[in-house]
């Protein structure tokens, strides 16, 4: 807030004060604070008056007060004024100081803080301040006071901000010693201050100017980290808005602070886009998203609440990976397919063929074979298309054998070995076919291969066997990383070094430990850290584990693309699945990697599945930020009553990620059904609300059916959604209506007061204004004793007390009820009236307001007047004293009123002026 003294300046006394003055109390401090480390400060002195300082302070805000000031200084950590001044009978010169800091302070100073009312209310000074010397009596008026000139301009050039590093430094100029007597400190030098002023002295605000300026030349480049300068980091910043479907609002052209901008693209002009979150067309994304969605769905129970009625979906225990691998024909070779077959074989349960009294250990020896062999089996199935095309190349080749070594050595590759067989008998090497006919061999075969290979080197005999039956007998071997060579001088000597798996992708790379470095009865992490150690040396040739689209782009030819570091260095979901079943440490976090399913960064649809079947069905594993919360959730059949759940961040995280991949689909009912996998009961409620909030105008009757009938989406909630539009519309009346079918009696309540009520009680049609307010007799409802209940009270006085007061008068002797029922009335008569403005909080900017609470004041003043009259009319009858509510009302009251009214006459006065 602005410190006191009018110009935002502090006063310390001159020493011409000080000698006529008492000493100043202890409590009395420079209200300075110290300019931070490394800033430029210097202390300047300006002179003033106190009748300078004493008009500017007239126009302080008149809701701030000494006591608040000090209490807020308090507060701020500034030390207090003391409040014992000297008086002062003549205007007495003082000095005043002030540091870089204090100047900061008051130019940034709100604007009309020390304005006179003449320049605030666009009128002639002269004209206000004779109104006001004829109302209040001020005296004689003032000339009026020149406007104040901000010296935001001139305080920047001075002192500029953390980004004049690297500008050359400003000419430091010097203030003048005094300030004249009136307005604000003059400078020297500012002749572009001429044109601040128009001829009649009101402050003159040129139309700001825009220029696009260079990215190389721009002050902000490298400095976009800063947050300390305002104007740097929100000075001209357009807050970049979502809306329903993916769309987004912004400014300009998307892209980075360093990105160029394209000719053409203002960065005034407001943009409407739709935002290409996922790689393929949204046609395809869909339909892969509902055949999914219906298949969980079907498997899927949804429960209630019973705690606060919030619905919330359980996968069965029953579903399987096997059933999601079944949605895809037994040809489709595609990345997904291959995934739900990887998981079935990793994951779901194997048949061990063992009597139930076998024991353990034997149980997870057969198991731990029985997943190798079916890893192997899909293993197989998946690199065959690779193997394929290997072979076709090889044996197309023009080379004098049709090159049996490397077409026998493809199909060893994919674990292809009787056809290998028929491929060296066919070339006539029944040799190799006998041994290849031995794999994939005991250490005993592998030892007498090794030895052949060693022997063939000592002799350099190696030198003149092609290098592809090396690589073969390498395998055979069990050596699946590199063959040594041997090196001499002579050239026709000399055997070069084999890397056996270079050229290979990354699954048959990681199938040749699998089926030709590890022996038959190894476990498959055995293959797994082979793999791993021959991926880390780099003289291997290994091929890391890429997705699909970086491991041969030609399939994502037609996909979006995304250049982002976590793209270029992404992990095929695949090796993360076995990763994930051979390695107990391994984090579900990176295993899930929306990158290592697809090209898009924020495509959640395969990891939102796969999470959902490992950690909420099978119950494998879980994210590692899950905090055991204590509390016992909602249980789905066939699960346990006993258990305790936790909550994970990054689990709803990903539920809210596919939910808003869905809707921006245009498939926002299955963005519901994902919702409701959230795991707090008051998370589900407010992401489908919102969620149906933004999409109302597009959910069609079967959407809508969907919702209530399949996922037990509450119907208020709908209702909800619906008033959201209507008010969106400007449809009063049908908010009003789906306000109460969404049983929200208080929101509903505050538009039948503020909206309706006060047009039935301009049309005096107290039918309507009590079939708006029925619904709320019966509940609990915020604001009715101020609200609804006023406008009953209005329509009882309004109906029923001219009936009484002509029944009352007509009757030579009154009935006794009547008067009771009178009286009763009679009291609430200055109650209403002294309630009635609180009921209109929009009174002074609505017309509708206004015209309704006059008519009402008018009505109930002029009910209270009859009521006065016939006690004055009664005579001796004494009815005075049977009706003495007509006399609640008291002088304050209608004092109140009267200035109330008084006022408002002396502001529409002052705007007809105007």
């Amino acid at each position: 807030m602005p410190p006191r003294g009018g110009y935002g300046l502090i006063d310390s006394d001159s020493e011409s004060d000080r000698s006529s003055s008492p000493p100043p109390s202890p409590t009395r401090r420079n209200r300075r604070a110290p300019s931070p480390a490394g800033s430029v400060s210097s202390d300047l002195t300006y002179t003033t008056t106190d009748s300078t300082l004493g008009r500017a302070a007239e126009h302080a805000p008149p809701t701030a007060s000494l006591s608040d000031i000090e209490d807020e200084d308090e507060e701020m950590g500034v030390p207090a004024y003391s409040d014992e001044e000297p008086e002062r009978a003549l205007p007495a010169r003082r000095s005043v100081s002030l540091s870089m800091d204090d100047l900061a302070g008051w130019v940034d100073r709100p604007r009309g803080v020390n304005e006179p009312w003449a320049a605030t209310l666009k009128l002639e000074p002269s004209r206000v301040q004779v109104m006001q010397a004829s109302l209040f009596h001020s005296g004689a008026p003032r000339p009026a006071e020149p406007q104040p000139i901000p010296l935001a301009k001139e305080a920047a050039t001075r002192f500029g901000s953390f980004l004049g590093s690297d500008r050359a430094p400003t000419p430091k100029r010097t203030l003048p010693s005094s300030l004249p007597s009136e307005g604000v400190p003059a400078v020297e030098n500012r002749s572009s201050f001429a044109n601040d002023l128009d001829s009649q002295g009101a402050l003159f605000r040129p139309t700001r100017k825009f220029a696009r300026v260079d990215p190389e030349q721009s002050l902000a480049r490298g400095k976009e980290h800063l947050a300390v300068d305002a104007g740097l980091a929100l000075g001209r910043s357009f807050r970049v808005s979502w809306g329903p479907g993916g769309q987004l609002v912004h400014l300009g052209k998307l892209g980075g602070v360093s990105a160029s901008g394209a000719a053409g693209d203002s960065p005034t002009v407001v943009k409407i886009e739709t935002i290409d979150a996922l790689a393929r067309d949204d046609t395809k994304e869909a339909a892969d998203a509902k055949r999914l969605l219906e298949l969980q769905l079907a498997e899927t129970e949804i429960k209630i609440d019973e705690g606060d009625g919030v619905p919330v979906a359980f996968t069965s225990l029953h579903l399987r990976f096997r059933d999601f691998a079944a949605a895809f024909a037994s040809d489709d070779t595609s990345h997904e397919a291959s995934l739900w077959r990887l998981a079935s074989a990793l994951f779901d349960e194997i048949d061990l063929r063992l009597p139930d009294s076998a024991p353990d250990d034997l149980r997870q020896r057969v198991e731990s074979l029985r997943r190798k062999k079916a890893l192997s089996d899909w293993l197989e199935s998946t690199v065959s298309p690779s193997v394929e095309a290997d072979t076709r190349a090889e044996t197309t080749s023009t080379s004098p054998k049709p090159g049996s070594a490397a077409v026998v050595f493809a199909l060893l590759s994919g674990h292809q070995i009787s056809r290998a067989c028929d491929v060296a008998l066919e070339a006539g090497d029944v040799r190799l076919a006998t041994l290849l006919s031995q794999l994939p061999g005991d250490e005993e075969f592998r030892a007498d291969v090794m030895q052949q290979l060693d022997t063939w080197r000592e002799h350099r005999v190696d030198a003149h066997i092609a290098p592809e039956y090396r690589r073969v007998y390498a395998l055979l071997s069990g050596n699946p990383d590199v063959l040594r060579g041997t090196s001499a001088q002579d050239a026709v000597d000399r055997a070069p070094e084999i890397k056996v798996s270079e050229g290979l992708d990354w699954k048959r790379a990681f199938g040749l430990r699998l089926w030709h470095g590890i022996f038959e009865d190894s476990p498959l992490t055995s293959a797994l850290r082979q793999y791993d150690r021959a991926l880390a040396e780099p003289d291997n040739a290994v091929a890391p584990p890429k997705p699909w689209y970086l491991e041969t782009p030609a399939l994502a030819a037609d996909a979006r693309k995304w250049r982002l570091p976590e793209v270029e260095t992404a992990t095929d979901a695949l090796y993360e699945l076995i990763k994930l079943y051979a390695d107990p440490t391994h984090a579900l976090e990176a295993a899930l990697a929306p990158t290592g399913f697809g090209p898009s960064p924020q495509d959640f649809r395969l990891p939102w599945h796969l999470y959902n079947m490992l950690s909420r069905v099978l119950q494998k594993r879980d994210f590692g930020d899950r905090l055991d919360l204590g509390i016992e959730r909602l249980q789905g059949e066939g699960e346990d009553g006993d258990e305790v759940e936790g909550n994970s961040p990054r689990a709803d995280a990903v539920v809210a990620g596919y939910a808003r991949q869905l809707e921006a689909l245009g498939l926002e009912e299955w963005a519901a059904f994902v919702l409701l996998h959230l795991e707090f009961s008051e998370s589900r409620e407010r992401a489908i609300k919102e969620l149906l909030s933004r999409n109302i105008a597009r959910i069609t009757e079967e959407k809508d059916r969907f919702l209530v009938e399949k996922l037990s989406i509450p119907r208020t909630w709908l209702a909800e959604a619906k008033a959201t539009l209507a008010r969106y519309k400007g449809t009063v009346y049908a908010e009003y209506k789906l306000l109460l079918d969404a049983e929200l009696w208080s929101d509903a309540h505050r538009i039948a007061v503020r909206k309706l009520a006060p047009e039935a009680v301009v049309r005096e049609d107290f039918g309507l204004l009590r079939r708006l307010l029925a619904p709320f007799l019966e509940h609990d409802v915020e604001g009715w004793a101020t609200g609804g209940k006023l406008f009953l009270d209005y329509a009882d006085a309004k109906e029923k007390i001219p009936a009484l007061l002509a029944s009352t008068a007509a009757a030579a002797e009154p009935d006794a009820s009547e008067l009771s029922a009178l009286n009763a009335l009679a009291r609430k008569l200055p109650i209403l009236i002294k309630l009635l403005p609180d009921a209109f909080p929009d009174h002074e900017t609505d017309v509708r307001s206004a015209v309704a609470l006059s008519e009402m004041l008018a009505s109930l003043m002029n009910l209270q007047r009859a009521l006065r009259d016939l006690d004055g009319a009664g005579g001796g009858a004494g009815r005075g004293d049977v009706l003495p509510g007509s006399k609640l009302m008291q002088e304050g009251d209608r004092l109140g009123l009267l200035q109330a009214e008084a006022a408002a006459v002396f502001g529409a006065s002052l705007g007809a002026a105007a």
